[in-house]
């Protein structure tokens, strides 16, 4: 079913309701528009969510407990391309619903030998 058009006095409702605090993807549901509308049309308000160390850890528990990237992104209201991001990055990628932290290969062997990671 497509979504409805967005008209200028939408835009402003979305910018008020973005400085009253509710997320993208709140703002989306208000609408009936996806999260990316919602960003295009706000693109630069507010600021961008700071990946700390403890949102890190959060991000690594969800995924090892089998939630998805984009249960983990709505979970901590962070971008699906984020999360996608940090799991590679951490070597807990890949499309299964259980996953498995992955196991330091040859490559990352001979690496550490030479001192390079």
């Amino acid at each position: 079913m497509p979504r409805r058009k967005v008209s200028e006095e939408d835009v402003e409702r979305m910018k008020s309701l973005k400085n009253e605090g509710l997320t993208y993807r709140e703002i989306a549901e208000e609408f009936d528009v996806s999260y990316s509308t919602v960003a295009k049309y706000l693109g630069g308000i507010g600021k961008k969510t700071k990946i700390t160390p403890k949102i890190l850890e959060k991000m690594k528990n969800l995924r090892k407990n089998g939630l998805t990237y984009e249960e983990i992104a709505r979970e901590l209201d962070v971008g699906y391309s984020t999360v996608a991001k940090y799991m590679k990055e951490k070597g807990l990628s890949g499309r299964r619903k259980e996953v498995r932290e992955e196991k330091p290969g040859l490559l990352d062997k001979l690496k550490r030998k030479l001192g390079l990671g």
